[in-house]
């Protein structure tokens, strides 16, 4: 009976890492996203514990699509989330947000130290060569980074989320390539 729920709770384990696993990216998915981000909140509002989150977006990602392929974009968005996934620490949990869009929580971090954390994740884009068709393609990001020290947050309040969206669209907004923070 042991070896039976043991092995059991082993595929309930597997299964339920599939489920919150973005199939193209190996990055946690939205549903896991807001999962992890609510209880966050909930902590937030119980305590004095804050948190930091970090939206991100390939730039120019459509033209990449219209120039190169679909199937080109999708390398692209592999080698992007694993770019991130190495950046980051294993207390943070990034996500595959939307389409090009990724969110990474960073549970009780400071806001200078997501934006270094960030920072470092957009120079290592920058830096790499995609390559496609003996032809090198450039790919930068944008991204907007805040703390949610002072914010109301709720399962019902998604303030939190439409000011770093925000953020984002500034650093867009501004040239593209940069990382704002509040």
């Amino acid at each position: 009976m042991d070896y039976i729920n043991k092995s059991l709770a082993e595929k309930n384990q597997k299964l339920n890492e599939i489920a919150n696993r973005d199939y193209l990216t190996n990055m946690y998915n939205l549903k896991y996203f807001y999962l992890h981000f609510n209880n966050l909140a909930q902590k937030s509002q119980e305590h004095t514990d804050s948190f930091s989150l970090a939206m991100l977006d390939i730039d120019n990602f459509k033209k990449i699509n219209d120039t190169y392929g679909h199937l080109f974009g999708d390398k692209v968005l592999q080698q992007v989330s694993s770019l991130i996934l190495e950046n980051i620490r294993k207390t943070d949990v990034a996500a595959r947000y939307g389409g090009e869009e990724f969110a990474i929580i960073f549970p009780n971090t400071s806001i200078e130290i997501a934006k270094n954390i960030c920072e470092r994740i957009r120079i290592a884009i920058e830096n790499y060569s995609f390559d496609i068709k003996n032809q090198t393609v450039m790919v930068t990001i944008s991204g907007g980074v805040s703390s949610s020290y002072g914010f109301e947050i709720s399962h019902e309040n998604q303030s939190f989320i439409e000011f770093v969206d925000e953020l984002l669209y500034k650093a867009k907004s501004l040239g593209k390539n940069k990382i704002k923070s509040d």
